[in-house]
């Protein structure tokens, strides 16, 4: 009696489902891909086939939840790069709802900080939502932003002052009005620290 014809598709969609139920509940190290293959009632073997490797999992999965607000390409977004402002506000206002909308990620993300190697669960291969250097060097070749600073410095204090109210701001701001003077004041913050004077001198003086 030939076996049924197993589709490719579906046992990914399956061991993503798993895989994300696992990694909220328990987070990258507490889970197995023992726990993920008997979620989805498939062999683990199948996960190393598809996946690769549970670091690969785990991206995999924050990339799934970033479908369901970027579409099936789960990766970019374009930003509005014609000038550094207006790049603030759209990457910014971008970030907060993503967070606001998909705990979960939020959830990952607070895992994510615990793990041992964590850097090896940073961010999404060939996605410009958490590194997005590319988008700054065009604003500096604009003008629109400092040349002094490395751009990945500069992609860090605006990525991790977009997070840091969702993984610990809800401890210290607690209200709706809290959450949007916070959002105002980090993009004065940014905007006046990062943007360009177009004779950057005068800023080191």
């Amino acid at each position: 009696m030939p076996r049924p014809k197993v589709e490719p598709h579906k046992t990914a969609e399956e061991i993503l489902a798993s895989a994300q139920k696992h990694f909220l509940e328990k987070g990258f190290a507490g889970t197995s891909i023992n726990d993920v293959a008997k979620g989805a009632k498939i062999n683990k073997s199948l996960i190393y086939h598809h996946y690769g490797s549970k670091e690969a999992l785990w991206k995999a999965v924050k990339q799934r939840i970033l479908e369901e607000q970027l579409g099936r390409s789960g990766k970019s977004k374009t930003f509005d790069t014609t000038s550094f402002e207006t790049f603030l506000d759209d990457f910014l206002s971008f970030r907060f709802y993503l967070y606001a909308n998909h705990p979960e990620l939020v959830r990952l993300m607070q895992w994510q900080r615990l793990a041992q190697k964590s850097d090896l669960l940073i961010g999404i291969p060939g996605s410009n939502v958490v590194y997005f250097e590319k988008e700054l060097k065009e604003l500096q070749e604009k003008q629109e932003l400092r040349k002094d600073i490395p751009l990945e410095i500069i992609n860090y204090l605006i990525f991790s002052l977009a997070s840091n109210y969702f993984l610990d701001g809800e401890k210290f701001i607690k209200t709706q009005a809290q959450q949007q003077e916070y959002l105002k004041t980090i993009k004065e913050m940014l905007h006046g620290f990062l943007k360009s004077s177009r004779s950057e001198g005068s800023l080191l003086a």
